[in-house]
């Protein structure tokens, strides 16, 4: 994504989330070279950036909402490698490190909430992970278009980071907030695939009218040019106003 102006409000927190993955990485001693990790601007904030942007819209406690931020983004940049130790060359010393690392990200997120006494978060991000690993195993050698994987390689984490912080706040709009997220997972994951505008634009209509559902806030108008920042970068549409 060119244009960051949806998370311009975020940069601070953003820039923070980037440093504790930066530091985490280093402390674990992987020998992997930075391009394995190397990602577009949309990749590389979108998760974080709903968790606050949800929190915010709910009300979550805010020193509950770095933690889960950067948390997720371990989940994330675990999966990424995981997929690609899937495509390395057994014989090479790249797929242990990959594999290594991948399992590193994925304990320091689970630490990560422990130590912020977000114990009850970890069972949702869990059954993610889980998802994401099933959906691995049986993938094949292409990046698969079928909705129930691109569901469970992408959609379920980017919902669940909507979902979350109105877990944290006790939410009576958590159901639309996962519908929100659920929905620009699969926009998103099915996009950046290549996958036919037919395919991926009922989920453009089911994130905005979850949207149009949440309570018209100032969060909310982030999320909705986050939304629009995603259809721009891979639909080449911009998503209707939310009413």
């Amino acid at each position: 994504m060119k244009n960051l102006e949806s998370l311009l409000p975020l940069r601070k927190e953003l820039v923070a989330v980037r440093a504790t993955v930066d530091e985490t990485i280093s402390k674990s001693g992987s020998r992997l070279s930075p391009r394995f990790l190397e990602k577009e601007a949309l990749e590389d904030h979108l998760r974080p950036a709903l968790v606050f942007l949800s929190g915010r819209l709910c009300g979550a406690p805010p020193a509950t909402l770095f933690p889960l931020a950067a948390a997720v983004q371990f989940i994330f940049l675990a999966g990424v490698l995981h997929r690609k130790a899937s495509a390395a060359d057994a014989k090479d010393d790249t797929l242990k490190n990959l594999i290594l690392l991948g399992d590193y990200l994925y304990s320091a997120s689970f630490r990560l909430l422990a130590d912020a006494a977000l114990q009850h978060l970890l069972i949702p991000l869990a059954r993610v992970v889980q998802a994401e690993c099933a959906a691995a195993a049986g993938a094949a050698a292409e990046e698969s278009l079928e909705p129930p994987v691109i569901k469970k390689e992408v959609a379920l984490l980017i919902g669940e980071c909507c979902r979350l912080p109105g877990t944290l706040a006790d939410t009576p709009f958590l159901g639309e907030l996962h519908d929100f997220g659920l929905n620009l997972g699969m926009l998103y994951g099915l996009l950046r695939r290549g996958a036919p505008l037919s395919l991926a634009t009922p989920y453009l209509a089911g994130a905005q009218a979850a949207l149009a559902r949440l309570p018209a806030r100032p969060a909310r108008r982030y999320l909705e040019k986050l939304l629009n920042s995603t259809a721009r970068a891979i639909l080449g549409v911009e998503a209707a106003a939310t009413r």
